[in-house]
């Protein structure tokens, strides 16, 4: 039992607000708390968990549910580290025994997933849950490949053999794929809600009856408005002499809609075209809507009635439909549930439902866990799900003896599309208060300045407002209170506008991304004073530098226009949590190829084959090659070109045409991984990237893809079937994330999603696209519809174009769209509260002559109204002052955005150390930040070119069999001892070696600047995804910190004219490409160059140092290579610095060596290149090789 006095008074520093104190020390009773965006949720959480474990409780009577599982740990490793403080300054033996004992329950405890903690609840009980004990859950692509491989199979058999009813579901939604899809989604939706066959046609025909008896009160409610109309309107006529032509037209339009009505007295609401076509004929042909206004509104009145009763009529055979419908997906279901038995597997889905359903079946389950639990703890509660919160209200009880504590905010709540339902935050939120709870508020923001928390929280009032009788989904606005305040009156929110010209063809995005570029190289060129830093005791400005910056998409549909926007301009940027690998161009040209090479007939896969990279036609000769016959004829039996063809273009097409015809006949021989590396050798298709900007990523994409080909070979996959996969991953959005490239960029600004930002932060944050539409659907939008109490529905083929019977699709549809644009509300507030301190708005619009009042569905259109505009045109440039506490900056002319940032740099006393200009630094754009990666001059004859990084050429140096088992087979690690002390690092307590060197990697980066080495290791961690920072982490990055502060290195670096920090680079050697990355690089006064690689190995003895020094010694000659060979810069000293002993060893690197290790490097690459194709193991003898500790494969 939990105890009633605490083990021990804590005193939290800093000291809580009061809503944190709240949420914090209210143990006693069910706790709701809404927590705003920057308010500190993660701390409170953490220091709930201390606070229970103070009273008494042990880490094995309470469950924390997070929403992923990096939340998970980084929960896990803050408790970790506060039970470590607490037994540390323990007042007796006896409570730090205590704390101890918390501390090794803790790994023990439940800290984890939704579906981590129902695979555990399962687990435990297999016999009750009806599963395999040894059962295994399957990935996100597993299971969709699986799903749809089943579901497909089930529909085609399905609608072979149906007769009738297969001809009536084909018909009516389109074609086999639409079927498809759409059985696939109701799977889905019936899963997500818990519901089965019977449940939906149950709510389903009960909802039909209800529009049946609806359509009888309409057709009455309609007839008394025409019958109201008609007197007014014969009013009219009597009281003029001379009536206008509108009363005649309206007294005959009404005249004929009552007759039309009378003579449907017998209607049942089953519709029937001729009647249909009647009514629909009167609502498109009625008078001129003009006259008094009472009869204008009669007018509008009658218009929308004869529509709202056409929608209420049912087609004849939609209810057989329904049921068609239905049956289907519950047969593909259950040979779905089937295929995952054989594989003794269960999807996400599967960890719900069954978890429920066990729970149901045996509250016995339920009561053996509330033996031991006295708390759930819920984060993110706002992104559950109904089948979610079921499971836990049936874990929790009744009977109070286990408190819940859930933290969420409704106005985040942004992940409809995987379920999540923020009607359940809202409902869960009334009960905690009726059943005698408490509901806090953490309403304090401690990321974003108060400029923009008031431009937040105005903006936001004006959206988000809930009156009585709004559905439970919508969420009311709780403002946020700044705690930031920086001493400025300055705006902190600019909108970047863009106007239309009217009669334009020119693409909007693609312009208004062009100057969304500008804008942003000209504040960080102009040094605009936006980011403000705590120092002194006192927050002040400093110029915003690309590094602070982050773009935010909606979607990344349009991820390619910006990404070409900031090339365009030179400006370095990376892509974080990139998940569009399946629609990267790269991936679909070697795609395209492989599809052309199945089928030589795809003339589609031609065109693409012949327009990409591998062979680069233009289109002026792809014209004159089909002006007379189809592509594929030209592309193969074609003997002479056209007289219009280029030469150089003919002997393009020849050479292509020698390759497919080689690579058709490897097909036959060759799995899919060999055949695709031979296609990339024969192309120099990897060559050719590499001279792209960003084309090292691209690289990586497709030597990823060679990955997942060599995968599926494993699983016997042929071509087609390889192909099929990839189209199925494709078509079904799947989040495949891109290929790791560098890890750190340094100065580069980042791109993501709006989705991918969610608890993440930034100084500056974009916004483009605003004048998207928010609830604007693709050519895939749903034929099948459910909702929740009111059932299924499917959109009919509409030969009108008007609903014919469907109307229930029109009204669910209406119900979903406005959960959307609702949802859309919140997404756009995540978006604005990433912001720290500054935040850029861009939309474009063209001007319109009658500008509607009313929101339309765009973000932009919300900024504009909101300010007093009816549209964007109306706003003048410069700063608007439509509140005391905020201002929002107006730009037009980016001339204009040059002049204020002049006077605004002017303004503030920032210190800016200027550099003199010297060659190298005359370099623009992307490339004065990363000069040793600019596209490379690419021989045109450069083909059959690895990339390798420089570990990789490391691990070959030292051992062959270790660079195939490590680099081309990827097999895992069997231990983690030292390979001779090189690569395997000496840990630090619980952070491995690894992850020591990227935190120590990431504050060596900014070491330079006047931050204290605490908060630079604090921040590093964090971006590291790390929560060991505790003060053993701290000390012992600490003193490797103090060792190089301390150095002469650190001292010139100081002095230097430029320093490059994590500089990454790519150098071409023979046709091969070597990449890494340079941790630190500084050029003197005199232009000489000295660079830095810090490494973090625990030095045993001289020995060791000498072992160690001679490994390395190949990367860091190759780093001088590229600087004096790429920079054209001379090496004055290149420096392995061992921070851990403070060792630091010069490595020498005079040209003439440089020269024979150049000459030594290209035999190694050709010789990887050789052993990556042949596949062979080479043998290794040597027993303490650090081979030894990877899989043995023979």
């Amino acid at each position: 039992m939990n105890g009633s006095v605490p083990i021990r008074h804590i005193t939290r520093d800093p000291a809580p607000q009061p809503g944190q104190q709240r949420a914090i020390e209210l143990i006693d009773r069910d706790v709701i708390v809404s927590a705003g965006a920057g308010s500190g949720k993660t701390w409170v959480l953490t220091e709930r968990y201390i606070e229970m474990l103070n009273y008494g409780t042990r880490p094995e009577q309470i469950a924390a549910i997070t929403f992923t599982k990096k939340a998970a740990a980084e929960m896990k490793g803050r408790i970790r580290q506060a039970i470590a403080k607490m037994e540390e300054t323990s007042a007796s033996s006896e409570e730090a025994a205590y704390w101890n004992r918390c501390k090794q329950e803790l790994e023990r405890a439940v800290i984890t997933t939704i579906h981590g903690f129902c695979t555990r609840l399962l687990k435990d009980a297999p016999l009750e849950a009806g599963v395999d004990p040894a059962f295994h859950v399957l990935d996100e692509k597993e299971a969709v490949l699986l799903e749809r491989e089943v579901f497909t199979e089930a529909v085609d058999t399905w609608l072979q053999e149906s007769g009738a009813r297969a001809e009536r579901v084909y018909r009516e939604l389109g074609d086999r794929r639409t079927v498809i899809r759409n059985i696939l989604a109701l799977h889905h939706h019936m899963r997500t809600y818990h519901v089965r066959e019977e449940d939906i046609l149950s709510e389903t025909f009960a909802t039909l009856d209800e529009r049946k008896e609806r359509f009888h009160a309409i057709r009455e409610e309609l007839l008394q408005l025409a019958d109201d109309a008609l007197a007014c309107v014969e009013e009219l006529l009597d009281e003029r002499e001379h009536p206008p032509n509108y009363l005649t037209d309206a007294h005959a339009w009404l005249t004929n809609l009552v007759s039309a009505i009378n003579r449907t007295a017998g209607w049942d609401g089953t519709y029937e075209r001729e009647t249909a076509d009647v009514f629909v004929s009167l609502k498109g042909n009625m008078w001129r809507n003009t006259g008094p206004d009472h009869l204008k509104a009669l007018h509008g009145q009658l218009k929308e009635k004869v529509a709202e009763w056409l929608l209420y009529t049912e087609a004849p055979a939609y209810r057989e439909l329904l049921r068609d419908i239905v049956s289907l997906t519950t047969s593909a279901a259950e040979k779905y549930r089937e295929a995952k038995r054989r594989k003794q597997g269960l999807d996400f889905h599967d960890l719900e439902q069954v978890t429920t359903d066990m729970l149901s079946r045996h509250p016995e389950v339920a009561e053996r866990w509330r033996q031991t639990l006295h708390y759930v703890m819920v984060d993110e509660f706002q992104d559950t799900n109904s089948l979610q919160k079921d499971i836990l209200d049936r874990l929790i009880g009744s009977d109070g003896r286990v408190k819940q504590f859930v933290v969420g905010d409704g106005k985040q709540s942004i992940y409809q599309f995987r379920g999540a339902d923020v009607a359940v935050f809202n409902r869960t939120d009334a009960d905690i208060r009726q059943s005698g709870g408490a509901a806090v508020s953490l309403d304090v923001n401690f990321r974003t300045q108060h400029r923009l928390i008031h431009y937040i929280n105005s903006l936001f009032a004006f959206l988000m407002q809930k009156e009585e009788g709004d559905p439970d989904y919508a969420v009311a606005y709780e403002p946020l209170v700044a705690h930031r305040k920086p001493p400025h009156d300055r705006p902190a929110v600019e909108l970047l506008a863009t106007a239309i010209p009217k009669d334009s063809d020119d693409d909007a995005r693609q312009m208004e991304a062009e100057r969304v570029a500008r804008r942003i190289r000209l504040m960080v060129e102009g040094k605009e004073p936006l980011v403000w830093e705590a120092r002194g005791g006192e927050e002040k400005p400093r110029p915003v530098e690309y590094r602070d910056i982050a773009l935010l998409l909606a979607t990344r549909t349009h991820l390619d226009v910006y990404e070409q926007a900031l090339l365009n301009e030179g400006i370095p940027y990376t892509v974080v949590g990139g998940r569009g690998f399946y629609r990267k161009q790269e991936v679909l040209d070697v795609l395209n190829v492989l599809k052309f090479v199945q089928n030589r007939d795809d003339e589609l896969a031609l065109l693409g084959f012949l327009r990409s990279p591998f062979v680069h036609l233009s289109d002026e000769t792809l014209y004159w090659l089909t002006r007379e016959q189809r592509l594929s004829r030209a592309f193969f039996y074609l003997e002479t070109p056209p007289r219009e063809v280029e030469p150089v273009e003919w002997e393009r097409l020849l050479q292509a045409r020698e390759r497919y015809l080689r690579w058709e006949q490897l097909k036959q021989t060759d799995n899919v991984y060999r055949l695709m590396r031979s296609i990339l050798d024969d192309s120099g298709y990897i060559s050719v990237l590499l001279a792209l900007p960003n084309g090292e990523q691209a690289a990586l994409n497709v030597e990823k893809l060679l990955d997942i080909a060599r995968e599926s070979d494993g699983q016997g996959l042929t071509l087609f079937d390889f192909l099929a996969r990839m189209e199925t991953l494709r078509e079904e959005g799947m989040e495949e994330t891109e290929a790791e490239w560098i890890r750190d960029r340094g100065n580069a600004m980042v791109i993501m999603t709006v989705h991918a930002s969610k608890g993440l932060e930034f100084p500056v944050v974009v916004l483009p696209d605003l004048s998207r539409n928010v609830l604007q659907k693709g050519a895939l939008s749903p034929r099948v519809l459910y909702a929740p109490g009111h059932g299924l529905a499917v959109k009919t083929f509409r030969e009108s174009g008007e609903a014919e019977g469907d109307g229930l699709f029109d009204s669910l549809s209406e119900m979903a769209r406005d959960r959307e644009l609702k949802e859309a509300y919140r997404l756009f507030y995540v978006a604005v509260t990433r912001a720290r301190d500054y935040l850029l708005l861009a939309g474009s619009q063209k001007e319109q002559k009658r500008p509607s009042e009313s929101l339309k569905h765009q973000w932009l259109d919300w900024v504009v109204k909101h300010l007093g505009a009816k549209q964007l045109s109306d706003l003048p440039p410069g700063v608007l002052s439509l509140d005391t506490d905020w201002s929002l900056k107006v730009t037009w002319e980016l001339d204009e955005a040059e002049d204020e940032r002049r006077e605004d740099t002017a303004a503030d006393t920032v210190s800016v150390k200027k550099e003199k200009d010297l060659p190298w630094l005359q370099r623009e754009g992307a490339t004065a930040f990363y000069p040793l990666y600019a596209p490379l001059d690419l021989a045109r004859d450069a083909k059959g070119g690895d990339v390798h990084s420089v570990s990789a050429l490391m691990d070959y140096t030292e051992c062959p069999r270790l660079y195939v088992l490590k680099h081309c087979l990827k097999m895992p690690q069997q231990s983690s001892s030292e390979r001779n002390g090189v690569e395997a690092e000496q840990p630090v307590r619980r952070l491995t070696g690894i992850e020591v060197g990227n935190v120590l990697h990431r504050v060596m980066e900014r070491v330079e600047q006047e931050v204290p080495v605490d908060e630079l290791i604090a921040d590093a961690c964090q971006s590291e995804g790390l929560d060991f920072h505790t003060d053993d982490v701290v000390q012992t990055i600490h003193a490797m910190v103090d060792h190089y502060r301390h150095s002469e290195w650190f001292a010139k670096s100081r002095q230097a004219k430029r320093v490059w920090n994590e500089l990454p680079f790519h150098y071409r050697i023979g046709p091969h490409t070597v990449t890494g990355v340079i941790d630190k690089l500084f050029v003197d006064v005199k232009g000489e160059a000295t660079l830095l690689d810090f490494k973090t190995n625990w030095i045993e003895d001289e020995n060791h140092l000498d072992r160690l020094a001679a490994a390395y010694t190949v990367q860091v000659q190759m780093y001088a290579a590229v600087v004096q060979e790429l920079l054209q810069l001379p090496v004055k000293q290149a420096i392995l610095y061992f921070l851990q002993g403070n060792r630091p060893v010069e490595v020498e690197v005079n040209a003439l060596q440089l020269e024979q290790k150049k000459r030594e490097w290209e035999q190694a690459l050709a010789a990887m290149h050789r052993l990556s194709l042949e596949g062979a193991l080479p043998p290794c003898t040597d027993e303490s090789c650090h081979c030894r500790q990877y899989l043995n494969v023979e």
